[in-house]
């Protein structure tokens, strides 16, 4: 499980193993986001994980692409940082006090395999190859690395990760098509916790941060918004707040 100060993030695990949207152009946002390095890394994850929402609603190449386009993740990223540069009571709430960062998307894929093949044998082994040309292919074009694997309980499965950042359901879905794959999914998170939800609008984005507290693991009981809208030229304009009383320290 992983916690954080305003959220409960489960990260879902195979237990037997251990060990057509118009959104704002890039070029029309300042180019440097001027966050330091450990706040600019948090906000760029967060630009990938509110990217792949994006494609998920509609955002051309769509919901089956598992490339995510770098302008739409810049653009993002852009927004995101003009609030963190922002000023203001309400920027400090949602930023220094209840550090609300999108709830995350996964950026991992779960493999099990049938046992009557041998190209998971090189899994096994510690290789990232196996000699099978469509699940190398795969491996090699979108830069995936071998975590860890299992053999037992629940039968061969692998855990890979990405040096890159990618809309892993659809990956899956081609790894689920190989012959010999038994399944294959995204190493998602449940619970709940503080979020951020963009919205394209004409001439910017708007940005709905939330807190949540109670009972977070099966879904928060309570929650606040904060709501910022970020123009191209990175002017924010606070819009104002609504939801649960926030409660008086940061949950």
């Amino acid at each position: 499980m992983r916690w954080r100060r305003q959220s409960v993030f489960l990260l879902v695990t195979v237990a037997a193993c251990t060990s057509g949207l118009s959104v704002p152009a890039e070029n029309h946002y300042p180019s440097q986001s001027q966050l330091a390095d450990s706040a600019a890394e948090l906000v760029r994850r967060d630009a990938v994980a509110l990217a792949v929402r994006q494609l998920r609603d509609g955002y051309p190449p769509g919901p089956h692409s598992v490339e995510i386009p770098p302008t739409l993740i810049n653009a993002l990223f852009a927004a995101l940082s003009a609030v963190h540069r922002s000023t203001g009571p309400s920027r400090d709430t949602v930023i220094a006090i209840y550090r609300i960062h999108v709830f995350p998307e996964a950026q991992e894929i779960w493999v099990g395999a049938s046992d009557d093949n041998n190209w998971f044998d090189a899994w096994s082994s510690g290789d990232r190859l196996t000699g099978n040309a469509e699940i190398d292919t795969l491996m090699e074009r979108y830069a995936l690395t071998l975590v860890r694997t299992c053999d037992a309980g629940i039968g061969r499965t692998a855990l890979l990760g990405t040096k890159r950042r990618l809309n892993v359901r659809p990956l899956a879905e081609l790894f689920a098509r190989v012959q010999g794959v038994r399944y294959a999914e995204p190493n998602s998170y449940g619970g709940d916790g503080g979020n951020i939800i963009a919205t394209p609008k004409s001439g910017g984005w708007l940005l709905d941060y939330s807190a949540g507290w109670g009972d977070c693991i099966n879904g928060c009981i309570s929650r606040r918004f904060w709501t910022f809208f970020v123009d191209r030229a990175g002017k924010v304009s606070y819009i104002g707040s609504h939801g649960a009383p926030a409660p008086t320290r940061a949950p």
